[in-house]
């Protein structure tokens, strides 16, 4: 379970180099024949957005703390919002996209950590008329539903806030049971990886992708 696409690619290299078995889980190296399991990212994120344009919000945006250069799974959940936004013949309003260090581009004078910038962001974004926001994960889903119920913003009634994960505490986490989320099968995505690596190492089969589906969970409010 690697950092990011870009670190350590080095060592990944001598592990292929030297014949060694190696299988990635939740991302992958682009260009490289390693073996990896992966969730169905772009899937996942797109029925996240098909959900909310069902739902009827017009205007829905995406919000990631980390930025993508590094990490192919945000990469795949940003495509596959922007493809759903395609089918459903509605324009990607990069206003309504924050993204890693493009975050920086709204930070306004007096703002001093990330909880100043989430308050502005989030009031940015609502004032503009968006009001479903996809973020990276569960995490950043909980933390975005804190700064909505500080403002005033009611979830799910004002907003619509979407995650990704379907982590084990979420709900058990203050707002958790108010977050739309997407399943990953963690214990597949294990069983899978365990199966890789035995065919890998029997010298059965290399450089094996598999991309295990993921559910939607959506909420009986």
């Amino acid at each position: 379970y690697h950092k990011n696409d870009n670190k350590n690619l080095e060592i990944f290299n001598q592990f292929l180099t030297k014949n060694i078995p190696l299988v990635l889980i939740d991302k992958y190296i682009e260009n490289m024949p390693i073996s990896y399991v992966v969730p169905d990212n772009y899937n996942g994120a797109r029925e996240l957005c098909n959900y909310a344009i069902e739902a009827g919000h017009d205007r829905i945006g995406f919000f990631s703390v980390t930025d993508f250069s590094g990490v192919c799974s945000l990469r795949e959940r940003y495509m596959g919002y922007a493809m759903s936004m395609n089918d459903h013949g509605k324009e990607v309003n990069l206003d309504d996209v924050l993204i890693g260090d493009r975050r920086k581009d709204f930070y306004c004078e007096g703002m001093k950590n990330d909880g100043d910038y989430l308050r502005h962001a989030v009031k940015k974004l609502y004032k503009s008329g968006t009001t479903a926001i996809i973020c990276q994960n569960d995490w950043v889903a909980v933390e975005l539903y804190s700064v909505c119920e500080e403002l005033g913003i009611s979830v799910p009634d004002d907003m619509c806030i979407m995650g990704f994960d379907n982590m084990d505490e979420l709900n058990n986490m203050h707002g958790g049971d108010k977050i739309i989320t997407v399943e990953q099968d963690f214990y597949e995505i294990g069983v899978r990886a365990g199966e890789t690596i035995l065919k890998e190492i029997r010298g059965e089969e290399k450089g094996i992708r598999d991309v295990v589906p993921v559910k939607l969970i959506t909420r009986d409010y």
